[in-house]
């Protein structure tokens, strides 16, 4: 559980030889950074007085952002149990064809797990636009900087999982369901793209 690691000891489990962690451990990790930043900005900006019209919106921003965060951390744990898991599967003997059915089976089981970590990633980021726009015109006027720093983030987040999502696509028995994926990976890329460019014109930066 990476929530359990000091970061040098998440790094140093990181650059190791070990299958698990890798990127979309930190894909995931990225997210929760990027909406524990988010939060930060509400709780510098839900009891000030300058503020306090927008405190009942922050204050619910405050616990859906809270909700993501454990989200992203345990999609985060998912991908290094599922790509852990996979290391072991490709490990398996195939001599017979009984094992190699039974090989199949499984990778197909946890590549289909692997795919949608990071779709499930992106989706998530999604649902948080709104709120950081808000921020971008509500928050604390000082933060207006870590707003934009989150929304950047989020971006390598969508970015880096439509990567992750494209490697697993021999999870995908049809065509129409490689097709039907890419088609949503590229409109998210584009959602997220126009999300920090509103970000850049509400902050001013």
């Amino acid at each position: 559980m990476i929530e359990d690691l000091k970061i040098e000891e998440f790094l140093d489990e990181l650059s190791s030889t070990t299958p698990a962690p890798s990127g979309g451990t930190v894909v995931g990790l990225l997210a929760g950074i990027a909406t524990a930043l988010s939060v930060f900005v509400c709780n510098l900006t839900v009891n000030k007085e300058r503020y306090l019209e927008s405190k009942p919106k922050i204050t619910s921003i405050i616990k859906k952002l809270n909700k993501f965060q454990i989200a992203f951390i345990e999609l985060a744990n998912r991908d290094e149990y599922v790509l852990f898991k996979l290391s072991k599967i490709w490990a398996l003997p195939k001599s017979s064809e009984e094992e190699k059915k039974d090989r199949q089976v499984l990778l197909d089981e946890f590549n289909a797990l692997a795919l949608q970590v990071p779709y499930q990633i992106i989706l998530h980021c999604e649902e948080l636009y709104g709120d950081l726009e808000f921020l971008a015109v509500y928050g604390n006027d000082n933060l207006k900087s870590d707003v934009l720093i989150a929304a950047y983030l989020f971006k390598a987040v969508v970015y880096s999982s439509t990567v992750n999502v494209r490697v697993n696509f021999s999870a995908l028995k049809s065509t129409s369901e490689r097709e039907a994926y890419a088609k949503q990976i590229t409109k998210q890329k584009k959602r997220v793209d126009e999300f920090v460019s509103n970000i850049q014109i509400l902050t001013k930066f």
